[in-house]
């Protein structure tokens, strides 16, 4: 643990609650403890429960080793698509990574492989209909403001962001044409998958990293920090003495 005193020219009255990075608890909260009881998340998770999974489930084969419920997979697909998550690949990481993403998916963690061959193999026929549902289902409780989302067109900010979809605004009624905004929203994001497949491969989405920073690094990178944070030290002490 590095051990922190406090600099010279602080006041040694000043006083801060003990912090270690990693710290465990006595008693650690479960994930369903740190989910709030009116989150988006547990509406889904909820309404998704109802289904009937009938059609989905025609188009298993029997044999063969287990494999994650569909149930389960179709859950994160479409919290994914109502958080703007729609890339297999992110989906993916953000199950991996997200408090949400892992607490509807039962902290189980398919790979983007799993995630798109459901998609493409199990949900093309449905995935329409079950994602208008929840949508309506949204808005009659008070999660969707549709005065202010429109289902029908995507904009790709960056490639760090790259399948980050736009909503856009100016609806001021929820009609009897979300359906095929919808229709409009799936078929771009199966657009931006199939680009994504031909761009990565059977890969996933690159690490930004290649491997550990050296100590070295680390150490330039902090006394670069450090003098930049002490010039703004300096300039913020002139300006006093010049306003005083």
């Amino acid at each position: 643990m590095l051990e922190f005193t406090m600099p010279r020219g602080v006041s040694d009255k000043v006083t801060f609650k003990p912090y270690v990075v990693g710290q465990g608890e006595l008693f650690p909260p479960t994930a369903d403890e740190m989910i709030p009881a009116n989150h988006l998340v547990r509406l889904v998770d909820s309404t998704l429960d109802q289904l009937n999974l009938t059609p989905i489930l025609k188009k298993y084969v029997g044999g063969g080793a287990s494999r994650y419920h569909p149930l389960m997979l179709l859950k994160v697909i479409v919290y994914g698509y109502l958080n703007n998550v729609c890339s297999s690949r992110m989906i993916a990481k953000n199950v991996r990574e997200n408090i949400y993403f892992r607490w509807i998916a039962g902290c189980q963690s398919p790979d983007f492989r799993t995630i798109n061959n459901f998609r493409k193999d199990k949900l093309t026929s449905v995935i329409n209909e079950v994602f208008v549902e929840v949508v309506k289902l949204l808005h009659k409780q008070g999660y969707v403001s549709l005065n202010t989302l429109y289902v029908d067109g995507t904009k790709i900010e960056s490639r760090a962001n790259r399948y980050t979809f736009v909503w856009k605004k100016a609806v001021e009624t929820f009609d009897s044409r979300l359906e095929e905004k919808v229709r409009q929203y799936l078929k771009e994001v199966q657009r931006l998958t199939a680009e994504e497949n031909i761009e990565f491969g059977e890969d996933d989405l690159p690490e930004m990293g290649k491997g550990p920073v050296s100590s070295e690094t680390i150490a330039q990178m902090a006394a670069q920090i450090n003098r930049t944070l002490e010039n703004l030290s300096n300039e913020e002490d002139k300006q006093v003495k010049k306003n005083s």
